[in-house]
């Protein structure tokens, strides 16, 4: 009774605050939908969040759950039974193109016999129309319009690259029109949208492309808005004009949907695949990732004892000015370091002071030499992750995802 009074007195007053409440209750629940709400419900999630900064929103929380769970043995696995656990229904909605070219065996084979192994409806496109153990490698050069061939110089072994690549994409979505997401998929984004993802490059004239050696993400609406019909023939001088081949995929997406790359490093990332496939199959689900602090732990064990580090060169090479009082002795430079947010390391030797902006560990200095000190500053390293008994526990609590930008 006396609640519905003081709402008679007050009545924006209360709904505001059971609007709050709502909002606040919807954020626990589904924390991404709440962002894209309103500007208000935006600053609630920002306030309660500690991955949002002051300025902008760079990383965002999201519990998933595995679709290829690990194996649940984890020793004495032969390679046939890497893919027992593999979500086969997902490729109904998902294709899977690999790009790839009759000189580069070694990046083929490496995907061949890794991330690419479990699909069973992989396409592969090539230069050259093979056959490699169960695999066809289709030669995407064939569809290209024989006139296009014709009066042009450059078309050589690199330019027919940069060709298959664009053709690709019009060929895979000929092969598997059904398909929602090509190469990759993300669950939470809608494939009736335009999307364009992947590891940034940057090409001309201040345009970022996806890198093709990490991997990219069309989604089923960009790839229809950009193909359409189209072939190669169309778009074959903006494909002349342009050095790298995934660059013209870019542009081409780019100058026809008005759609600009969602960069996605690290997620996307162009580093080697190789050998990671067996820790990554067979590495218990509940166990804790191997991070740069325990690495850290492992290859710094000496700082246990000390911040520094008697004829020892730990490869600083930042070299102050001349006029600097660092330059006078260890201690100096070792407070100089300290003062600097960008310093990590430190090294003095022959009165000359050297900063490091990373973690190295280097190598040990004949004495005959003189003085060389080697330090790191162990304050700006923990606020980093890094401890020295290798505990990660406090640092590593959740894990966060970067945003698109």
């Amino acid at each position: 009774m006396v609640f519905l009074i003081e709402l008679r007195r007050r009545p924006l007053k209360w709904l505001l605050l059971i609007f709050l409440l709502t909002l606040f209750i919807l954020h626990h629940r589904q924390p991404q939908t709440l962002v894209l709400l309103n500007p208000l419900t935006s600053w609630l999630v920002k306030a309660k969040s500690p991955y949002y900064s002051k300025n902008e929103s760079r990383y965002y929380s999201w519990e998933t759950k595995p679709f290829f769970p690990p194996l649940p043995t984890a020793s004495n696995n032969r390679p046939s039974d890497f893919c027992a656990s593999f979500p086969t229904y997902l490729l109904n909605s998902i294709q899977v193109v690999l790009k790839t070219g009759a000189g580069e065996p070694a990046k083929t084979k490496a995907h061949l016999t890794t991330i690419t192994s479990c699909i069973a409806n992989l396409i592969i496109f090539s230069d050259l129309d093979e056959r490699v153990g169960n695999y066809h490698f289709i030669d995407i050069l064939t569809d290209l319009p024989h006139s296009y061939a014709v009066n042009n110089s450059d078309f050589d072994i690199y330019t027919t690259q940069k060709h298959a690549h664009a053709q690709g994409d019009a060929k895979a979505y000929e092969l598997h029109p059904d398909a929602k997401w090509f190469i990759f998929i993300k669950p939470d984004l809608d494939s009736t949208e335009m999307h364009y993802l992947g590891s940034p490059a940057p090409g001309s004239e201040g345009r970022m492309f996806a890198y093709g050696g990490a991997g990219f993400v069309l989604s089923q609406g960009l790839i229809k808005r950009l193909v359409g019909g189209q072939r190669i023939g169309e778009s074959g001088q903006n494909v002349k004009n342009d050095y790298y081949r995934d660059a013209v995929l870019g542009y081409a997406i780019l100058n026809k949907t008005g759609v600009k790359l969602e960069a996605l490093y690290p997620t996307f990332t162009g580093d080697k695949i190789n050998g990671l496939k067996e820790w990554e199959r067979t590495r218990p689900f509940n166990k804790k990732p191997l991070v740069h602090s325990t690495l850290l732990a492992y290859t710094h064990s000496h700082l246990r004892d000390g911040p520094t580090r008697e004829f020892w060169d730990n490869l600083s090479n930042i070299v102050l000015f001349n006029n600097s009082t660092a330059h006078s002795s260890a201690s100096a430079c070792s407070s100089a370091c300290a003062a600097d947010p960008k310093c990590l390391q430190y090294s003095y030797s022959a009165r000359t002071c050297r900063f490091g902006d990373f973690i190295k560990l280097g190598s040990s200095v004949e004495r005959s030499k003189g003085e060389f000190t080697s330090g790191w500053d162990t304050e700006k390293m923990e606020k980093l992750g890094f401890r020295n008994d290798g505990d990660t526990s406090y640092v590593c609590r959740e894990a966060t995802w970067l945003r698109p930008n």
